[in-house]
């Protein structure tokens, strides 16, 4: 049967972690935990060893989604309704229809519609949500971008090894079309100067810069020879990392 602690915990608003100044109350975690132990009992696949690392897995997943979700209220795109809404929508669309996505969540995982949307549902939209407002800053973005501007000035004056994207030779067979390269960057490549260097282009995952070795028309393409530099822009579970490793995390019960 259910021990006491285990009622308790599912019964009254008692901690299982606390992130930061936010709790994860014991009842939430129980609710997933007991979804997924559901869902992986039902196909079999869970012995003594397993429904420890499951415990585990999920409330670190907890954990990290309350990371998330304070990241939202920080960056200011915590308005998630309708966004939600959007997405269970089409989920209910791929399965049929609203009916069938109930009653598959029903028999895999025992949950409701409501709980299907906050274990599931709510944490995908945040995370989509983050990342993106987290690519759009400024703030958080300086660090990459000044590791970009550096490097711009460094092949300016030729001082720092790049990497060729196509150092091979001068044959057309070597160099590449301007469709290998991101949209973005397809402007600053057909204007720029052979033997110049481009502005930073900003895509949505990274900041790259140019050095025109050589540029063709060939045929119906435009065929190039550069050098390249780019830094991946900080995304969201790099963020995640850094908070989880500064901020104060209290688990309550393993």
């Amino acid at each position: 049967g259910t021990s006491l602690p285990s009622f308790l915990g599912r019964t009254f608003p008692i901690p299982v972690a606390r992130v930061g100044a936010e709790t994860i109350l014991n009842r939430d975690f129980q609710i997933e935990l007991d979804g997924w132990t559901h869902f992986y009992e039902t196909a079999g696949a869970l012995d003594a060893l397993d429904a420890k690392r499951l415990h585990d897995r999920i409330l670190d997943r907890k954990i990290t989604q309350e990371i998330v979700r304070q990241l939202a209220v920080e960056l200011g795109v915590d308005d998630i309704a309708e966004e939600v809404e959007v997405l269970y929508q089409s989920m209910a669309a791929d399965r049929g229809s609203e009916m069938k996505l109930v009653e598959d969540i029903e028999q895999r995982f025992g949950w409701t519609k409501n709980v299907f949307i906050a274990v599931i549902v709510e944490p995908i939209v945040y995370a989509r949500r983050v990342d993106v407002a987290l690519k759009e800053s400024d703030d958080f973005q300086s660090a990459p971008l000044a590791l970009a501007e550096q490097a711009r000035l460094d092949l300016i004056a030729q001082t720092s090894a790049f990497v060729g994207m196509d150092n091979a030779g001068t044959r057309d067979e070597y160099l590449l079309s301007l469709d290998a390269y991101p949209l973005e960057a397809h402007e600053a490549l057909r204007t720029t100067g052979v033997g110049s260097v481009t502005d930073i282009i900003e895509t949505d995952e990274r900041f790259m810069v140019f050095k025109i070795l050589e540029r063709r028309d060939h045929v119906d393409d435009l065929r190039l020879r550069t050098e390249e530099f780019s830094v991946d822009k900080i995304g969201l579970y790099d963020l995640v990392a850094q908070r989880r490793a500064t901020m104060t995390i209290k688990v309550f019960e393993r």
